[in-house]
């Protein structure tokens, strides 16, 4: 999986989808606002 990260930054984003069952509990839970910050930073 790491290699897969690691790859992942090599390509140029303009936009980043997030996956709508993330959104709910983006003020709630701690783990949905962990990804969402992580994708979005």
């Amino acid at each position: 999986m790491l290699m897969s990260l690691a790859y992942l930054r090599q390509l140029t984003v303009d936009k980043v989808k997030i996956d709508k069952g993330f959104v709910p509990g983006m003020g709630t839970d701690l783990g949905d606002m962990a990804v969402v910050s992580w994708m979005t930073h």
